[in-house]
Parts: structure tokens; C-alpha cells; sequence
């Protein structure tokens, strides 16, 4: 708006000095002001847009995804058969419709394009009322020019929203379902994916394998080398967890420095190797700590079951409990081990 009024006022008093207008020079300044602010508003956005470091993210293509852009072309099109506040006011439910489906960068896209076309069918209208030398003429653009412009805010206003509330919403689910320290699952993200798991026929027919894997002596670790340490541990052994884990296996830190493990479609002995290549792995990459390599050694329990016969997060729970049980034969044999 400052712009736009900056560039009207010199270009008024350009015009002025030039003698080239015999109008008032308030009127000239409208004209300029209209002309500059509308043209703003409508590029500006997509401009800045297109200058940003950002991901184009197409929306996806499918005609339930076009409607509110039918709807748009449609409302464009009656408003134009009917006159220029209709060419104004129709288009304002479809335009909130696309700002809150479509991504930021569309719909600055999509106002770009709707306000050109509000514009010439406006001016059509008017042309075919008043002259085009008629002061008239000029004041029904003027008019048209700020109303498209001030209707064109409300949607880009709501997409800019709409698209803050979208990435705190992600970042509140992120913060949910995964640990703070080591971006692994947490409970409720290690549930909510067993939750998605469940609706997928393969993985309820799957075999189903756990591990549950505990750091040993992890207090005297924290003693020894203080807490900040300690939790440079956790994140050391959740980041060779995750590199030996193949996909699409869950791995959760459930809490304390106790990790969880859920597979599918193991056999007893792969899922038994795999949970020795685990350990074996974590003891022969020690944890550097004060610049000193510490060992980190584990405690594995894991249970199996080869076919489910409930719904997957209980017999999840289930073997829970199983591998618990091995875990904690684990320890009282001495640690550093796996049992099954």
C-alpha cells in the first residue's frame, strides 16, 4: 500500500506538471494508487513465491481435488453473464474453497489468474455502459481495480492460515509420536503406526516378531559421564538400532533407555540372528564420549509369533510381555546376551 500510494502521488504530480489531465488531481491519484495497489496485490504474492526456498508440491490430480477450481471457473463464468458485482461476489466462495484445499503457492496462482479475469470482464461491462473517454469509465475501474484487490486478501489471508495451522498440526503430531531425544517412535507413535499396520491385509497375516532391547548398566553410565552424556548414548544406540532394523520394521524407544522392536515375517532363527547382528553391532561401535570410546553393551528379549490370530497392536502387547520375560533372563544370565 505505501508503494502503491508513493508511485501514485509521483505519477500524478508527473502527469500534472506535463499538463497532460484536466483532472482533479486527487482523481489522478486514485487512478495510480488503484492501478498500482491492484497490480500488487495479485503478483506480489506468486513473485515472493516463486523467490522462496520452498518444495512445489503439486496437488494431487483427481477430480475430487478439481472441484473447487470447476467451481471457480464455474462462478467466473455466471458472474460474467450476470454483471460486475456478480463477477465480484461469485467467485469469493470458490476462492475460500481452493485456499483451504490447495496449497499456498496455487492459490496465489489461482488469485493471480481470477483477478485478471474479474478484471477484463469488468471492464467489458463498464465499456458497455460508458465511453471509454467518459470520467466515468475511468471511476468504475478505479472501483473494480480495489474491490478485486481487497477480495483477493481474504483467500490469500485464509491460505496463509490454512497453511500455518497445517504445520502445527504436523508439528504437534510429530512431537506425539516421536521421542524428543532420539526421534524414534514413542508409545502413542509406535501404536499409531500398529493402528495403520492393522488396516493393511499383508501385515495381519503376517508373522510377527519382537525385540525388546536394554542398555546395561546405563545408571553408571549416567553417573560416570553425567546425564548429557548418557543421552548422547541413548541417541547413539536408537541410531544403530535403526540402521539394522530393515524396513517396514517399527522401532520405538518406550521409555528410560529400553528400545522395542516389531518385525514381520521372520522366521525363530533370522529373527534371532538379526537380534545378534544388533547387539553385536552396538557392542563393536562404542559411544564416543569426552573423546573416549565407551563400550555400550545391551540385553535383547524376543518373542515370535508365526501367524496372528487377533487384531495386531494386542498381539503386539501380547508378545510384549513374552519378550519382557526373556529380556529380563537376559540380565540375570549376565547380560550382553539375547534370549529367546
Amino acid at each position: 500500500m505505501i508503494a502503491a500510494l508513493s508511485c501514485a502521488l509521483v505519477c500524478a504530480f508527473a502527469q500534472h506538471a506535463a499538463e497532460q489531465t484536466r483532472q482533479p488531481f486527487q482523481q489522478d491519484v486514485l487512478n495510480w494508487f488503484s492501478d498500482q495497489f491492484y497490480t500488487a496485490v495479485l503478483f506480489l504474492p506468486l513473485l515472493l513465491t516463486l523467490r522462496s526456498d520452498f518444495t512445489l508440491r503439486l496437488p494431487s490430480l483427481n477430480w475430487r481435488s478439481s472441484i473447487p477450481l470447476i467451481f471457480l471457473v464455474l462462478s467466473l463464468g455466471l458472474g460474467t453473464l450476470i454483471g460486475p458485482i456478480a463477477i465480484l461476489a461469485f467467485p469469493l466462495p470458490a476462492l475460500t474453497w481452493c485456499a483451504i484445499v490447495y496449497p499456498l503457492w496455487a492459490i496465489r496462482l489461482i488469485t493471480l489468474c481470477t483477478g485478471i479475469v474479474e478484471l477484463i470482464m469488468t471492464a467489458l461491462h463498464v465499456q458497455g455502459v460508458y465511453d471509454h473517454q467518459d470520467a466515468l469509465f475511468m471511476q468504475e475501474i478505479t472501483i473494480a481495480r480495489i474491490s478485486i484487490a481487497a477480495i483477493i486478501f481474504s483467500p490469500l489471508l485464509m491460505a496463509m492460515n490454512a497453511k500455518t495451522i497445517r504445520q502445527l498440526n504436523q508439528r504437534l503430531l510429530m512431537q506425539a509420536s516421536h521421542d524428543f531425544l532420539t526421534r524414534l517412535l514413542s508409545r502413542y507413535g509406535f501404536n499409531d503406526a500398529l493402528n495403520r499396520y492393522e488396516k493393511i491385509p499383508r501385515y495381519r497375516q503376517a508373522a510377527i516378531n519382537m525385540m525388546l532391547v536394554d542398555i546395561d548398566h546405563f545408571k553408571t553410565i549416567n553417573d560416570s559421564y553425567g546425564h548429557d552424556n548418557g543421552d548422547n548414548a541413548l541417541k547413539h544406540l536408537a541410531n544403530m538400532i535403526q540402521q539394522s532394523i530393515p524396513e517396514p520394521g517399527l522401532v520405538s524407544r518406550i521409555g528410560g533407555e529400553e528400545f522395542t522392536v516389531v518385525c514381520f515375517d521372520f522366521s525363530q532363527e533370522d529373527f534371532f540372528r538379526l537380534a545378534e547382528q544388533v547387539r553385536t553391532k552396538i557392542y563393536d561401535t562404542p559411544c564416543v564420549i569426552n573423546d573416549t570410546s565407551v563400550p555400550v553393551a545391551v540385553s535383547i528379549g524376543i518373542a515370535y509369533d508365526p501367524s496372528s490370530q487377533m487384531d495386531l497392536t494386542q498381539n503386539v502387547h501380547q508378545l510384549f510381555a513374552a519378550a519382557d520375560k526373556n529380556l529380563y533372563i537376559a540380565k540375570r544370565e549376565g547380560r550382553n546376551r539375547t534370549v529367546q
